[in-house]
Parts: C-alpha cells; structure tokens; sequence
C-alpha cells in the first residue's frame, strides 16, 4: 500500500503552533492581551488618552489619561469656571477659573457692568463707566434731604436718602419744598416765609398766669403756647393779683387795676 509511508512520516512531524497573528502590527497580539489589534495604539501598556477608548486594555476607559486637562467648576452655567475649583479630567463644564461669583450668570468677566452694586465683569470695581449721583440723607423721611450729607451712586442707596437737598428742616417730616404751609410758627414750604397766608394777630407773654400779657408779645396766627394770651395791658406781670380787671386795694401804693394810680383810703 502506497499510502502508508506518507501517514508514517506525517505522524512524525511536530504539532503546528497556534494562529496568533498580530494583525495592527503592535507587537501585541490578542493572546497577549491586545484588546483591539486593528488598532496600533491600543494594547497593553499604552499610554490612556482622552478618547472614550481603552486604550491600556485594562478594562478602564480614560482613566489617569496623559492628555487630561484642567478645568473649572461652573455652576452658574455662564462659561466661567469659579476660581479655585481646578481639578484635571478628559472633559469637564469650563476651561476659565475667572468667575468671581459662580452662583449669578450674569457676573464674569466680560460682562456688562450695571448700577446694582455688584462687580459683575470681575474687575474689582463696583459700577465703573455708569454715571453717578449725588443723594443726600433724608433724616425725617419726607422726599426731600438736607446738605448735611452725601453720597455718589448710580442708583438710590435706599431708604433715607433723596437726590433732592433742599429740605431746610431735615428732621421736621412737616417741612419740605412740597410741604403745605401750616399756622405753626414753622416755613413748612421752605420758601423763606413762616405762616404766609394766615392772618397774624398779637399774642403776649402772661409770665404770672392770670390771663394778662405783659410787654412781652409775638405776632403769630395761632398762640406760641401756653404761656401767650391774647389779651395784654398787665402792668407788673411778675404779680397775679395785679391786672387790669383785679380789685383796687386803697392805701397799699400798689396800682392793682393797671388804670394808672394807687387810690388813698377814705377816712
């Protein structure tokens, strides 16, 4: 028989190796660990780069990756990371560390500056550009402040101040430029005059109480107080009992009547 030689000398061969081709030429094949072998860059060992690839074939993907980059926290979403928030990764929400305050969108640098207080374009000014005013202390709270103080603003510092200064009595709430004059010994408009457009009449000052003004007297539309009536001619308003309806009393040289003379005593 012919054939038997041949199956004699085949049986004599050693065993044929295993096929392991390393197809991507990485000198890794897939029996040696290469994840990927139609890709070069990709086996055991590799350097991980940020590429949604395992690129190691550690069954990790762009973990520790040579080509991470810094970024920024950016919790406002405007584009700016906050500053001190830096931490390395393949992706992350901002490559800026500029925001001066990440929790308001409108505050970064680049920003327009409004009149609000705030440093909105991150350059540590506050209002810079916009025009200023001058707003004074409105002490009474009527509209209207004195000159006594002042300050420079884009917009009113609240409550208590007023770009208006020409209050002539800042801690009266009843004086103001548009103030209504009253008959209280006040110039409530502030124009200069006190109780225009009353009608004045003479009130005198009863130093004694007994309803008689002496010299002293004032010309007001209503009484100065308590102590003015309307009614003078007290020759000694040091004395309650002298007054120009008391009784006469004869022979103390006293003119108890104010008519001018002291009368003897009839015998």
């Amino acid at each position: 028989m012919r054939w038997l030689p041949l199956v004699l000398l085949v049986g004599c061969l050693a065993p044929l190796p295993e096929f392991d081709p390393d197809a991507d030429h990485d000198g890794h094949t897939l029996r040696s660990g290469d994840c990927d072998d139609a890709d070069a860059a990709v086996f055991p060992g590799a350097d991980e780069r940020c590429n949604g690839e395992d690129d190691d074939c550690d069954g990790e993907v762009d973990e520790d990756a040579v080509d991470q980059l810094e970024w920024y926290d950016d919790a406002d979403g405007d584009g700016h990371g906050a500053a001190g928030s830096a931490y390395t990764a393949c992706d992350g929400p901002s490559r800026l560390g500029d925001d001066c305050d990440d929790s308001a969108g409108d505050v970064h640098p680049g920003s327009s500056e409004t009149c609000d207080g705030r440093d909105e374009d991150c350059d540590l000014s506050v209002d810079e550009g916009l025009t200023l005013e001058t707003w004074w202390r409105d002490e009474d709270g009527d509209g209207y402040g004195g000159e006594l103080e002042s300050t420079e603003s884009c917009s009113s510092p609240g409550a208590g101040w007023s770009s208006e200064s020409t209050d002539c009595d800042d801690e009266t709430p009843l004086v103001s430029p548009d103030a209504s004059e009253a008959c209280d010994a006040l110039d409530n408009d502030c124009d200069g005059v006190v109780d225009e457009g009353y009608t004045l009449q003479t009130w005198w000052l009863d130093g004694d109480g007994d309803g008689f003004g002496g010299e002293t007297s004032v010309a007001a539309c209503a009484s100065p107080g308590p102590s003015y009536v309307g009614v003078g001619g007290d020759c000694d308003d040091g004395d309650a009992a002298v007054s120009p309806v008391a009784e006469e009393v004869c022979g103390d040289g006293v003119d108890q009547d104010c008519d001018g003379s002291s009368p003897s005593c009839a015998s």
